[in-house]
């Protein structure tokens, strides 16, 4: 049963002449993709939202609508498993891009095969994110929070020198163990790609964290962080691309830490 035989009645407004019809304006966005989807999946997703009143299924000889009554508050158990679901199939969907990601590199994926991983043609997956850009969104969102989350257990005692290692160490490890994941979060490899303001936003509260450290050091004068991010990034990015299996640049991160504080907290002439 195709969608081309789905008839839907969105909700008619107040004040509005008696039948005339007008779709919610979030009604297009939502029924983009209905060319591939069955009808049951878009009676499925729409009616627990309230968009839906009636259909027809004129393709199994049912010529009698079928209404529907909608929660006035949107709510219940019902629009609650519905709710859950949506959120367990995105979850779903950015396991497939990662998974891909890691495989084939960011960019060496496409929707139709990111659809086939998790059983669904790919305008189905409108339904679920606005376009592959949203879904990289998205994938950027979950890796700055597993940052947050690992340098926020991180101990920040001690000395300057031992503080720095267990930072530049812990950034190191997070980086080479998902290099898909560091490209995304700290290389331009996505043409076009910018992260939400909301997304964007976690890579704010990382580097504030850093900020504020470095501070407690007695590390606050200008470009002492960008020669940090410089220099771990460096480190990064050269294991991964010219020794991704072996220790050739893990083993300079003491190094690195040494010279840098003793570069930035040396007592500076005048």
């Amino acid at each position: 049963m195709a969608c081309r035989d789905l008839l839907v009645e969105a909700p008619r407004g107040g004040g509005r002449r008696a039948g005339h019809r007008r779709a919610d304006p979030e009604t297009p966005t939502l029924l983009r993709c209905v060319g591939s989807m069955t009808s049951l999946q878009v009676i499925a997703y729409l009616i627990p939202l309230g968009m839906v009143r009636a259909v027809c299924l004129t393709s199994i000889g049912i010529t009698k609508s079928v209404r529907f009554r909608p929660s006035p508050s949107g709510g219940g158990p019902i629009a609650d498993r519905r709710a859950q679901r949506r959120d367990e199939t995105r979850e779903q969907i950015l396991e497939a891009a990662w998974s891909l990601a890691r495989e084939r590199g960011l960019t060496g994926w496409s929707l139709r095969e990111v659809g086939d991983a998790v059983g669904m043609r790919a305008p189905s997956l409108y339904v679920y994110f606005d376009g592959k850009h949203r879904i990289y969104d998205a994938m950027f969102a979950q890796g700055y929070q597993q940052l947050l989350t690992e340098i926020e257990r991180m101990p920040t005692t001690g000395s300057p020198l031992e503080v720095l290692r267990r930072i530049a160490h812990g950034f190191f490890d997070f980086c080479v163990t998902d290099p898909a994941r560091f490209q995304l979060l700290f290389l331009r490899v996505i043409p076009e790609f910018t992260p939400s303001p909301a997304n964007y936003a976690l890579a704010q509260n990382a580097l504030d964290w850093l900020r504020q450290v470095f501070a407690d050091l007695g590390i606050s004068h200008d470009g002492a962080l960008d020669l940090w991010t410089a220099l771990n990034t460096g480190l990064v990015s050269q294991q991964i691309s010219n020794d991704p299996h072996g220790d050739r640049w893990a083993v300079l991160i003491d190094r690195a830490a040494e010279m840098y504080v003793d570069s930035e907290l040396a007592p500076r002439p005048g």
